[in-house]
């Protein structure tokens, strides 16, 4: 079984960054590959609609031409037709089972000139002369196999002129003939035959259906007689809804074509246009073709892109793992550097500032566990050293009274006296600093815990030949605070500087707010107490390490006192500063939160 090592969670970590990278990187395709290509999809059909429409439109206008030009050719042959019948006429007693030797003259006139008539049409073929009752009289040039079929069901009443009908059903490429049937009569008689023509589709006709003007390399076109079958599906149903019309169907071959269609009414027809799919709608191929070439690019685009933002997004995760894994090899002053943008600032910012108050946190802790183990070390040292230290003291002074007469041993006995009473002053200072500290907060006149901080250094000041100046507010704005602790603190303070003014100085105690010096017209909720003397001001070496325990730049201070009126300054909710006076001397200032109502300045 395998151990998890130190680094797997590690590892861990990274293959999860890993397909963090990674599946950004897949969301940024998929959300910009999937509206393209269904936009190219959409795009596709209806370009691929749209062109259909319009050239099923444009074949269904060509047919409609076509059939118009058809109609005019077969206009042309009918009347060509109607012309030859003039000079063509039977005598009005010839009927089924006469026999050609037994005819008037006009009848073998018109047999005689039957053989010269396919040259007096265009595009004929043959000829044959019929009685009314549908037999042959005679025949002249190529007539096709089954015309005599064919022409018996389109002979025309006698109401009418000249009646068409193609022989196939299909007529294209190959088609044969098309037979014109036209009734024989004199203009005082009744009709007496029918005279039929074969026009042979190989000539103009065919030309007109063969022409691929506006069919493309592939088009076709045929006519296809009523109730006809065409070759493959072909338009079907849509001959028979519509005189003119157009679609998509299949050829004889199977393939989708795109068509068009018109009747032609004399032929009993229909003129169909056919172009091939593939070929009507090639420029789509095209389209789709560049379209895939910009669908490729744009991927390439958006991949380098999302490659881009992933790694401008994964960039500052790793600045911040780098900095968490410096921190826990023990660099606790690693901080994160500024990152672009102004979110990823704000996160780098906010990080920081846990990091700073984690650092201050452990300072806390590490300078309680300090002052736990100083507290109960001093505890145990001052009470085994209070005893002796008595009775050192009790022997000097009964040493002293009995060496009056003495001045050598009087002078070097006040000075082990002396000496005594500041080490027990030291011993009270480290009782002092290592005694747990509680806060009482009341609400007290501020002029009251001035009085009891200038009260207790009163004899100090008098004995030293030095001024205490008190600037405070009139009247008696109350104050939210511990005032024995406070009084404590600005106690030390004064201390200190009357130990540091020279005789006949001036020390000066001002208690102001912020819109005292200044800074805002409506304060912001603090108090500053400013302490200033008048003596060599801050030591050059050790400002840094003014408050902390047992370092002092006086001979013989204890280190203790400005510790301890930190101590008391931090518990009551406020700060304490040092600085160098203009003028000379030093000034510290303790700020703490409420500003006092109805502050007004004096000075006493």
């Amino acid at each position: 079984m395998a151990v998890p090592g130190p680094d797997r969670p590690r590892l861990s970590a990274r293959r999860k960054a890993t397909s963090f990278r990674t599946t950004l990187l897949i969301w940024s395709l998929v959300l910009a590959l999937i509206p393209m290509t269904l936009m190219a999809v959409q795009g596709f059909h209806c370009g691929r609609q749209a062109v259909t429409e319009a050239v099923s439109s444009d074949l269904r206008h060509l047919a409609a031409a076509r059939a118009a030009q058809l109609e005019e050719w077969l206009q042309g042959r009918r009347d060509e037709l109607n012309f030859l019948v003039q000079g063509v006429t039977l005598p009005p007693g010839c009927h089924s089972g006469c026999a050609c030797k037994g005819l008037p003259q006009p009848t073998r006139k018109a047999l005689d000139l039957l053989p010269g008539l396919p040259e007096r049409l265009s595009e004929s073929s043959g000829f044959a002369v019929l009685d009314l009752d549908g037999n042959v009289l005679g025949t002249t040039g190529a007539l096709p196999d089954d015309w005599l079929e064919a022409v018996t069901g389109i002979l025309p009443p006698p109401a009418m002129t000249v009646s068409t009908e193609p022989v196939a059903q299909r007529l294209g490429d190959d088609a044969g003939h098309l037979l014109l049937a036209s009734l024989l009569r004199s203009p005082d008689r009744p009709a007496s035959g029918y005279l039929v023509a074969a026009v042979d589709l190989e000539g103009s006709l065919t030309r007109m259906l063969v022409d691929r003007s506006g069919l493309g390399s592939n088009g076709s076109a045929y006519l296809l007689k009523d109730g006809g079958a065409a070759p493959g599906a072909g338009p079907g149903e849509l001959l028979h809804s519509t005189k003119s019309g157009s679609g998509v169907w299949e050829d004889q071959e199977g393939d989708e074509v795109v068509g068009g269609f018109a009747r032609v009414p004399a032929l009993k027809a229909y003129l169909v246009v056919e172009r091939k799919s593939t070929e009507a709608l090639r420029w789509l191929e095209i389209l789709a073709r560049r379209a895939l070439v910009v669908g490729l690019i744009t991927a390439l685009i958006v991949l380098v892109c999302s490659r881009f933002i992933t790694d401008r997004l994964s960039r500052p995760l790793k600045t911040l793992a780098e900095v968490a894994r410096r921190i826990t090899s023990g660099d606790q002053l690693a901080r994160v550097p500024a990152l672009a943008g102004l979110e990823l600032e704000e996160v780098g910012r906010a990080h920081n500032q846990m990091l700073d108050v984690l650092q201050q946190s452990r300072e806390r802790i590490a300078q309680s566990a300090a002052l736990a183990a100083v507290g109960e070390l001093s505890t145990s040292i001052v009470h085994e050293l209070r005893n002796p230290l008595s009775s050192v003291k009790m022997n000097l002074q009964s040493l002293c009274r009995k060496l009056p007469g003495d001045p050598v041993l009087m002078e070097q006995a006040q000075i082990a006296r002396q000496q005594a009473e500041r080490i027990e002053q030291l011993l009270e200072d480290l009782l002092d600093y290592g005694k747990p500290l509680s806060c009482v907060t009341r609400s007290v006149p501020l002029v009251d815990v001035l009085n009891y901080a200038v009260g207790s250094v009163g004899g100090l000041l008098q004995a030293r030949g030095l001024e205490l100046k008190v600037s405070s507010p009139e009247g008696r704005p109350r104050l939210e605070t511990d005032p024995e602790r406070l009084a404590q603190a600005l106690e030390n303070l004064l201390r200190n500087a009357i130990e540091a003014s020279p005789e006949g100085a001036e020390i000066r105690l001002d208690v102001r707010d912020v819109r005292d010096v200044g800074v805002s017209d409506e304060g912001s909720g603090q108090v500053h107490f400013e302490i200033a003397d008048q003596g060599p001001g801050l030591p050059t070496n050790g400002r840094s390490r003014l408050f902390q325990p047992f370092f002092s730049s006086k001979a013989g201070g204890t280190g203790l006192g400005l510790a301890n009126v930190k101590k008391i300054v931090e518990l009551l909710g406020g700060t304490v500063q040092a600085e160098d006076r203009l003028g000379g001397g030093a000034l510290f200032r303790i700020t703490l939160p409420g500003s006092p109502a109805g502050f007004r300045r004096t000075e006493s």
